[in-house]
């Protein structure tokens, strides 16, 4: 009967944490007394006990005392087969005491076995063990890991490589600042590694990825402007991260990417695109062989699958550096030819899965087809639900129907869901019930939201819903009783309509939307990632932490950046409060940033591409490469409405919008998207030779010549649009 009594208390623990039980009469009791009667040191530094009774509420604390009198009973015989972990958990049982019971609590959940009665615990201690060897070196290396590698129940099931493929100013605020949600007027971006690591080097500040691609462009002209996101792209990830992903076991990795990832053709992937409505904002599109190829590489290596989240539309879609076009207004939801385009973005995408080989589409957990659609706006609620609606079909058409022909697995859909953008929480079921059928619901369809302590249930000194001093039952218990109950207003309605899937897409350690006001100290951290991490877990929900690194972030750092969390509480075990000093430079400064000190890009490889410019980062195009006259070539975008290729949409077209010719250099050529009255084109510029500056991407690829096209023309082409079907 041991075992199956632990499990219940464990079970009792996620009923608990769901329906956000009241705890006060817990509180009352002989072991809160017990807590009482210690100073706030022991209290707070006891964090595992404590926060084990509040997050069992009274049903799971009544089990878990039957357990423990199982254990008892059970006898020390069985002590030889347990691990390590659980045999030293169960000494200090047996000694008696809070600590070690509520200790032995936290072993039989970690280990998912009971503490006694002859079931083996050991599982756990060697996963800690290989996981210790895979972090490499640093604090990392001499630290004991078992309280935090050395189990799935203490982590989340995913984690987010934000900052990669998409990027947001305060990624980069270099500890010159410490708001997360810029304000209007507002640039946090001081540096773009690691061709600029100093604000000094880099010469301005940018809000967003569209205002920094531009600003990179006045700087230093098109082609090296596309290499330093290059340069960035093939620096950021490195082996060393893939390993400790490995470590933490990651069931999914969340992939962030812009509405502009695979604007690039065969011919040219890695162009320059325009916005289409902030000419002032541009992007730079993936060489999608180069995407297949890493993420392949990321797999294999982490054993993680992959779900690609397009974060922004052209325009901007949300209010929020995120858009790509801050701190211009989102402009995507206000005309019909431009949310076709973010269509055909996303369309864009989808054939890139189609294409895949069958063992690399298995990768491939999902699909996110847009992030926080219309945030913050929820004028724009009805125009959002209609062209989700579109999206949602053409997903259907393009990935699911295919695969379902062939008999394969269809990829997850996540469909992100905010209550800012005027939707209340109670209507996302029958949203979602609206969208797909019951079939769809139990098998691929996932209602996806966000939660944030920053923005609601905040923690700091003062002014805020708890005290970052205030002791760890009462902190706890603020953080996993809001997190219950924004869990219980979605999924209850939402179960009755049929959805059965559900995510957290997003979620952090932030207890403020100002780093510098939040709680920083190891063990408030940790009650804060555990006491979400229940009420997730009760939810049966997958989540996934934003982000796992941010090494030029500053303050940010210790609520956003899970490499670093992890580094903190290595070194918490060795008995180091620890916390990040802002870094300048892009230089770590503590012994606990050690695991993001410089490294091997994936491909092995150095970055050519990337000393040459650090050379001459200071110097105008015009004196880093030698110019030479272009022709413009003009292409029409593939945005044709679905089922009409883009090559029987084209027509020559007798006026032509004026564009100035730029000279352009080496591998890269430039798109620049254009709204026109009827149609939406794109002009590019042939990529010229040039004998100096070879560039070195993640999967060589031998030099293809480029070949001068003479002007063409096309005619107008009215845009038809895209019909819903039943």
């Amino acid at each position: 009967q041991c075992p199956h009594r632990s499990r219940r208390a464990s079970d009792m623990s996620e009923r608990a944490a769901l329906l956000g039980r009241a705890t006060s009469a817990a509180m009352s009791s002989s072991r809160a007394s017990a807590s009482a009667s210690a100073s706030e040191s022991v209290v707070r530094h006891s964090a595992r006990a404590t926060d084990e009774d509040i997050e069992l509420g009274d049903d799971g604390v009544r089990d878990r005392d039957r357990a423990f009198a199982d254990v008892r009973a059970c006898g020390t015989s069985s002590r030889a087969t347990m691990g390590e972990r659980a045999a030293s958990a169960y000494d200090r049982h047996v000694r008696g005491g809070l600590s070690g019971a509520a200790t032995c609590v936290l072993a039989v959940g970690a280990f998912a076995v009971a503490c006694a009665c002859g079931r083996a615990a050991s599982v756990g201690g060697a996963r800690a063990v290989r996981v210790g060897a895979a972090l490499g070196d640093g604090v990392h290396e001499t630290a004991n890991l078992n309280a935090f590698t050395g189990s799935r129940f203490d982590h989340a099931t995913g984690v987010a490589l934000n900052g990669w493929l998409q990027l947001e100013d305060w990624f980069y605020a270099n500890g010159e600042t410490s708001i997360v949600d810029s304000d209007l007027g507002q640039a946090q971006g001081a540096v773009f590694p690691p061709v600029f690591t100093s604000s000094e080097s880099l010469g301005f500040k940018w809000a967003s990825e569209g205002e920094l691609t531009m600003k990179l462009v006045e700087k230093l002209g098109e082609d090296a402007a596309v290499q330093a996101l290059a340069a960035h792209r093939s620096d950021f990830l490195t082996n060393s991260d893939l390993e400790k992903i490995k470590g933490l076991g990651y069931q999914t990795l969340r992939v962030p990417i812009t509405w502009a990832a695979f604007q690039g053709t065969d011919e040219k992937p890695t162009v320059l695109v325009h916005d289409p409505v902030y000419k002032d904002r541009a992007f730079v599109s993936l060489d999608k062989k180069e995407l297949t190829s890493v993420l392949r590489t990321v797999h294999r290596v982490t054993g993680s699958t992959i779900l690609l989240d397009m974060h922004n539309m052209p325009g901007g879609s949300s209010a929020g550096t995120y858009n790509g076009v801050f701190p211009h207004r989102p402009a995507f939801w206000d005309d019909e030819k431009t949310q076709l385009l973010g269509l055909h973005s996303a369309r864009k995408m989808l054939e890139w899965y189609n294409d895949l080989a069958e063992a690399d589409k298995d990768f491939i957990d999902g699909f996110t087809l847009l992030n926080e659609p219309a945030h913050m706006m929820p004028e724009k609620k009805e125009v959002m639900l209609n062209w989700m609606a579109k999206a949602i079909y053409m997903y259907r058409e393009i990935v699911v129907r295919p695969r379902e022909s062939m008999k394969r697995p269809v990829p997850k859909l996540y469909v992100n869901l905010m209550n800012t953008a005027g939707i209340a929480q109670n209507e996302y079921g029958k949203l979602m019930a609206s969208w797909f059928d019951e079939t769809e619901l139990d098998h691929w369809a996932v209602l996806d939201v966000h939660f944030y302590l920053a923005w609601g249930n905040t923690g700091c000194e003062s002014g805020c819903a708890f005290k970052c001093s205030d002791p760890i039952p009462k902190i706890a218990e603020s953080v996993r009783a809001s997190a219950a109950a924004f869990i219980g207003s979605i999924k209850r309605p939402a179960e009755t309509y049929g959805v059965k899937h559900f995510s957290i897409g997003e979620w952090s350690l932030a207890t403020h939307r100002d780093s510098s006001k939040g709680c920083s100290d190891s063990v408030v951290s940790q009650t804060v990632y555990k006491s979400q991490l229940k009420a997730f877990k009760a939810m049966g929900a997958k989540n996934f932490f934003w982000g796992w690194k941010m090494p030029n972030a500053g303050l940010h750092e210790n609520f956003w950046s899970m490499d670093v969390y992890q580094t903190r509480m290595a070194a918490a075990q060795l008995g180091e409060q620890t916390s990040v000093t802002p870094r300048l430079g892009g230089a770590p400064t503590n012994q606990a940033s050690l695991g993001n000190l410089p490294e091997i890009p994936l491909d092995d490889t150095t970055m050519s591409v990337v000393s040459s410019l650090l050379d001459k980062a200071d110097v105008r195009a015009s004196s880093m490469f030698e110019q030479a006259p272009s022709n413009l070539v003009r292409i029409t975008p593939d945005i044709a409405p679905l089922g009409v290729d883009a090559e029987d949409a084209a027509q020559p077209v007798a006026e032509q919008p004026a564009v100035v010719p730029v000279a352009t250099t080496g591998a890269f050529a430039a798109v620049h998207v254009e709204l026109n009255p009827t149609h939406v084109v794109a002009t590019a510029q042939p990529a010229q030779p040039v004998a100096a500056q070879p560039v070195q991407t993640v999967v060589e690829q031998p030099a293809q010549p480029v070949v001068e096209q003479p002007a063409q023309t096309v005619v107008e082409q009215p845009v038809q649009p895209v019909v819903e079907q039943p």
